[in-house]
């Protein structure tokens, strides 16, 4: 019992070192059947009373195994036992299965925060392990990829979902998976075991085999701590840079200071402009080098005044470098089903109000012309490209709102219609990642 009481113990410190994200929470838990997972719902549970932690497991079925549904079934029967509040989520996988294991996991992180949203919870927690930052180690070295990439993955990481911010806390980053296994030994809780764990088609079960190795999992832990630590001190030194140079207005416009973005190192140009880029371009994953690279080339460029790459429209001028959204066909016209909504994965939009057929596109440079002509709206001195890519909320073909042109048919939309930019948490926060 003495290993059980030192791994609770060493689980109870993660949770009062974390208590103002933690205690006194509403949690959701990813639980897949693995031990990793279900040994934190266990040591979850044993502390719930203690920091008052509201408890909801999920299981996503996605229906890629044959096994897969009674799995799910298993995973239930394990939190009845555990006295916690326990759903499936089956995902209807699509018919291609070109890159089908990262297609599951964006699925899957948007059917949780579904779930969030409907049962108001603050945060979701994930197993992931020890042995798991050193496959993700493996993988990514192999990848030749950058610090970024090999300071590995965080406790705590807010991640942009389809419908909300999701954000996620990892407690077990310090945990073996042999002492997990022994959590559920001791609590008389068996486990399944995924049989693609040891598919040596798949980069994570060879990198699994490497990791075996006592003296270079000590080796690997060192490195990653180290990559860990310089990561976040050069995001420190790098955001109050930002804080001082880097402006967003609310209509998601930025402004880089022309003389700040061509002093620093090309690393840490490519750092800076590769999320904003994400941020101002709306997409889910980072530029290539090749595209980051010409960005650079043209910002320094005396010759170049506009140019568009990576979903962003970019105007340079002698002090500042304007960043918009470019306008293009991926900007979509989508209904608001839920309580909130990520839009163009630019805005976050909070709908408080039960009127059906809302949604939310760009304004288009028609609806702009037009809704001027009608004395709706005043001209801005807003540049136009910027104009059409404007959040624009309708009810069938009616513009109803236009918040950042400050036009509302009536103040039912002024008062039930909330729209932030996202930038906030994901790039002045340097604790917070997109995925």
């Amino acid at each position: 019992m003495r290993t059980l009481n030192l791994i609770e113990k060493k689980f109870e410190n993660f949770i009062i070192k974390n208590s103002k994200y933690i205690a006194n929470k509403k949690i959701g838990i990813g639980v897949s059947g693995g031990p990793d997972s279900l040994s934190l719902a266990i040591l979850l549970n044993k502390y719930r009373t203690k920091y008052n932690l509201d408890l909801f497991a999920f299981t996503v079925d996605h229906q890629l195994r044959i096994e897969s549904q009674k799995e799910a079934q298993f995973v239930k029967s394990c939190m009845d036992k555990l006295s916690i509040c326990h759903k499936t989520i089956v995902w209807k996988k699509p018919h291609s299965q070109h890159n089908i294991l990262e297609t599951a996991r964006i699925a899957r992180y948007n059917l949780i925060a579904k779930e969030c949203i409907k049962n108001d919870i603050d945060l979701i927690m994930i197993g992931h392990h020890a042995n798991d930052q050193i496959e993700t180690f493996i993988i990514r070295l192999e990848a030749n990829s950058g610090l970024d990439g090999l300071a590995c993955m965080k406790s705590n990481t807010t991640i942009i979902t389809d419908f909300t911010k999701l954000n996620i806390i990892r407690p077990l980053l310090n945990f073996e998976k042999k002492d997990l296994k022994e959590v559920c030994r001791k609590t008389n809780i068996n486990w399944v075991s995924d049989p693609t764990n040891y598919n040596l088609k798949y980069k994570r079960t060879k990198a699994r085999y490497i990791a075996k190795s006592k003296s270079l999992s000590h080796d690997f832990k060192l490195v990653i701590n180290q990559y860990s630590k310089l990561k976040l001190n050069i995001d420190k030194l790098l955001n109050n840079q930002i804080k001082k140079n880097v402006k967003f207005n609310d209509n998601g416009i930025c402004e880089i200071k022309n003389e700040f973005i061509k002093k620093l190192p090309k690393l840490f140009q490519k750092k800076i402009l590769i999320l904003l880029i994400k941020i101002i371009g709306g997409k889910k994953y980072p530029r290539k080098s090749l595209v980051i690279n010409r960005i650079i080339t043209n910002i320094h460029d005396v010759n170049i005044n506009n140019f568009t790459a990576g979903g962003v429209y970019f105007i340079k001028s002698k002090n500042i470098i304007l960043l918009i959204r470019q306008n293009e066909p991926s900007i979509n016209q989508i209904i608001l089903q839920y309580k909130t909504t990520i839009w163009d994965r630019r805005f976050l939009i909070t709908k408080q109000c039960h009127t059906s057929n809302i949604s939310v596109g760009p304004l288009t440079e028609k609806d702009y012309i037009n809704m001027v002509k009608l004395k709706k709206i005043q001209k801005t001195k807003m540049p136009f490209a910027a104009i059409k890519t404007l959040p624009t909320f309708r009810v069938l073909d009616e513009i109803v709102s236009i918040p950042h042109l400050l036009y509302y048919k009536n103040y039912l939309w002024k008062k039930n219609i909330k729209i932030e930019h996202i930038e906030n948490d994901l790039f002045i926060s340097c604790n917070k990642l997109y995925i």
